[in-house]
């Protein structure tokens, strides 16, 4: 009842039949012994319960399990809770604590589950305290603001199985410590501001499933010992580091590994083709690295990668990665989605046989010195939604087949020397929002099909050789959000009426063409402008225009 009497708000009543007319065991939440009816269970998780813990419930002597998860709890977490030597369970995860984690817990020897995460206030260091909790399986204290680092007495709770410290303010060096905890399954110290080295005494976890230590600020090698020691490893995160050196080949012993994300680091050297060897897995990252092909006229390590059968997604962009792109890559898993070998070296032409990687959901080539024309077999690709090979060196006509893509959402073909006309089937893409084709070779009269895609949200035709007028039906397009881009062709006639449908576009831009004629008043109408380039056209300046610009 006293803790009852200290919560502000119970929304859901939750605590209604809470009253000494009925016995408090059959109060909500509440579970009793069968033999002492003393208290050994309250579970008030999710009632929306608002208020301070109550620092009585600590005269509940027979507790084992305490849960308040998801709730609106707010203030400090009672040191007297540290004598319930008894509690097996202490949630109190999801409320909005805002103090430090009282070092008194320690007292609770037999406590099995401690989860602290998503209190965002809850603060200060980690008590060394901790460590004596030799039978602690889940510690969860992610999404806080915790500081300091993680004390080097933890790797005495041998009994550690889920070990969570993600989205802190934690620094300093991972223990070599944590090495001990050979019960671990899962380590996850991402998202803080640990440095130093990765402690290779981490392999001798080798139960571990899941080990997640990106964006932190972490130097050295990836540990070589890992692939060692680690053969039972799913997850590997090491994103958003500092890792220098090569990727250890002995990865390829981690055969369990479905996961491997090592983004945004420093690694060099090629990518081992041992990688292939890891047949169960489903999602490999190694973008913005500085890792090589090891050949000038293949890629390797994609030879290697139809090994792996259930490989979903590729990410090898923003490299140094050289060679051509075989026919056998027609050979990749066929559950393969997302493919990006984008901001490299690679070259050559794009090989037909690509157009039967039939699950394709998004395909970045962007950035690259491809050449030839792009194939037509792309059509194939059913369920693509986003195909970007922009910014190369690609010439010909655009493929007719591009538009059965009914689900493309967008097309960036921007900066090649891509020629001839828009295809008519450009508006059978009903879904398609963002369409490039800025800085190319393209000519004749802009096919009013497009004025179809009635989703369309960026429409960039500039710098080409579009000539006549612009179709109303392109004008029209009242979709349009961010910009609409027609600028430095060799356009003709009037500016349409319609364009004035384009109330929520940002950016118009026609300049450097041959407009003719009078400016439309409607374009009062286009409300959200914020940018307007009208100029090198033959407009007729007589005509008194005032448009006023967003904010």
């Amino acid at each position: 009842m006293e803790f009852k009497a200290t919560l502000s708000l119970d929304p859901n009543k939750a605590l209604s039949g809470w009253n000494t007319s009925v016995s408090l065991c059959s109060w909500t939440g509440v579970q009793c012994s069968l033999r002492h009816q003393r208290v050994v269970s309250l579970n008030l998780t999710g009632m929306g319960l608002q208020g301070p813990i109550s620092p009585l419930l600590a005269n509940l002597s027979f507790l084992r399990v305490l849960d308040l998860s998801n709730n609106s709890h707010h203030g400090y977490i009672p040191h007297d809770l540290g004598r319930l030597f008894r509690l097996r369970v202490l949630r109190l995860s999801r409320n909005r604590l805002e103090c430090p984690i009282p070092s008194t817990i320690c007292g609770c020897r037999l406590l099995k589950i401690i989860s602290l995460s998503n209190n965002f206030l809850l603060n200060g260091s980690i008590p060394s305290e901790l460590g004596l909790l030799r039978n602690l399986k889940f510690l969860w204290l992610g999404i806080n603001k915790l500081t300091g680092s993680i004390p080097a007495s933890f790797g005495n709770m041998s009994s550690l199985k889920n070990f969570s410290l993600g989205y802190n303010q934690l620094h300093g060096s991972i223990p070599s410590e944590l090495g001990r905890l050979s019960q671990l399954n899962a380590l996850y110290l991402h998202h803080n501001y640990f440095s130093g080295q990765i402690p290779p005494s981490l392999s001798n976890c080798t139960l571990l499933l899941d080990l997640q230590l990106h964006a932190n600020q972490l130097t050295g090698h990836i540990p070589w010992e890992f692939g060692g020691r680690l053969s039972q490893l799913e997850n590997l995160f090491l994103w958003g580091n500092k890792l220098r050196g090569e990727i250890p080949k002995t990865l390829a012993n981690c055969s369990h590994l479905r996961v491997l994300d090592l983004t945004d680091n420093q690694l060099t050297g090629t990518v081992p083709v041992e990688l292939g060897r890891l047949f169960r897995l489903e999602r490999l990252f190694l973008r913005r690295n500085q890792l090589v092909s090891g050949s000038t006229t293949t890629l390797p390590i994609l030879t290697a990668l139809s090994n792996c059968p259930f490989l979903e997604q590729i990410h090898l962009g923003a490299n140094h990665l050289t060679g051509t792109l075989l026919s056998s890559i027609q050979q990749l898993s066929t559950q393969l989605s997302v493919f990006d070998l984008s901001h490299n070296e690679i070259g050559g032409k794009i090989p037909p046989e690509i157009g039967k990687l039939a699950n394709l959901t998004y395909l970045n080539l962007e950035w690259n010195i491809f050449n030839g024309s792009i194939p037509s077999t792309l059509g194939r690709l059913q369920k693509l939604e986003r195909l970007y090979l922009g910014r190369n060196k690609l010439q010909g006509s655009i493929p007719m087949e591009i538009g059965g893509l009914q689900t493309l959402g967008l097309l960036s073909l921007s900066q090649n020397k891509l020629s001839g006309q828009i295809p008519h089937s450009f508006g059978q893409l009903q879904q398609l929002r963002d369409l490039y084709l800025d800085q190319n070779e393209l000519s004749g009269n802009i096919s009013p099909s497009i004025g179809d895609c009635l989703r369309l949200e960026v429409l960039d035709l500039s710098h080409n050789r579009f000539h006549g007028n612009i179709p109303r039906t392109v004008a029209g397009l009242r979709n349009l959000q961010f910009y609409f881009n027609l600028s430095s062709n060799l356009l003709e006639v009037s500016l349409p009426l319609e364009i004035s449908k384009m109330t929520m576009v940002q950016e118009i831009n026609v300049a450097v063409n041959r407009l003719t004629g009078s400016i439309p008043s409607g374009l009062e109408s286009c409300t959200e402008v914020q940018y307007l380039n009208l100029s090198w056209n033959s407009f007729d300046l007589m005509v008194q225009f005032q448009i006023h610009l967003g904010n």
